[in-house]
């Protein structure tokens, strides 16, 4: 999908990937112990520049949505951890093995959550590799302004993936508000719901991704008893 903006969960994970830096440091301050370690301030400042430049450039490669980010992240916090355990077994350095595996923990724990992240339906149509169009939610469909009964691909708290045969665009004209309508063989269900636009029109099968912009709680609490009702009747939702 085209961008027209980054998803609101995905900038906020994005940007904690800049936690990384103080997490260096403190493993700099416990390895500063070690009898070889040798202080070169021209050097550190230009290995912390470098790894400065290497996180905002992963940074930025996550709010375009890069897949490739996710593995990057993965490979250098990898790196990080076993080095870490690496020199504290060899310098029986106690600290600088339990930094790392505080370290890795923390490590696994973001990664995870970012590869969640470039997941959300808003992004994603949840698209197959042997699969020429996305499969829809059976039951739902979808009132947006004018436009009656479209599908729904994909869906969770964050956002879903709207199918119908837009105009390349006409998402710069579309209201702000939707409804989901389920009509099941035991119960229905109806949300409306605010949205904004987080992907241009592709082709034109795909369909838009929306991101809700509701904070009511009970506008959340009529959306999560939508995807119950959904789970309920056995479809994948999300």
């Amino acid at each position: 999908m085209r961008l027209w903006k980054t998803p609101e969960r995905l900038r906020r994970i994005a940007l904690w990937m800049y936690l990384a830096l103080p997490l260096a440091f403190a493993a700099s301050l416990i390895a500063r112990r070690m009898p070889w370690w040798q202080w070169d301030p021209a050097s550190e400042w230009k290995a912390w520049t470098g790894f400065f430049l290497l996180l905002s450039a992963l940074v930025v490669s996550a709010l375009r949505t890069k897949a490739w980010t996710f593995f990057a992240a993965g490979a250098i916090a990898g790196a990080m951890t076993l080095s870490c355990l690496f020199y504290s077994i060899r310098q029986e350095n106690v600290g600088l093995g339990l930094f790392a595996v505080a370290f890795g923990i923390l490590a696994y724990a973001y990664v995870d959550r970012l590869g969640s992240a470039f997941e959300v339906p808003a992004i994603r149509p949840g698209l197959r590799w042997f699969q020429s169009v996305p499969e829809p939610i059976p039951g739902v469909t979808v009132d947006w302004g004018d436009r009656k009964d479209l599908r729904l691909s994909k869906l969770d708290l964050d956002g879903g993936f709207v199918l119908g045969a837009f105009p390349r665009g006409a998402e710069k004209n579309l209201p702000s508000e939707v409804t989901l309508h389920y009509r099941g063989s035991r119960m229905g269900a109806q949300v409306r719901i605010l949205t904004s636009l987080p992907s241009k029109i592709d082709a034109s099968w795909a369909g838009i991704g929306v991101e809700f912009k509701n904070t009511d709680r009970d506008t959340r609490k009529d959306l999560s008893d939508f995807i119950e009702v959904l789970r309920g009747e056995g479809h994948v939702s999300t």
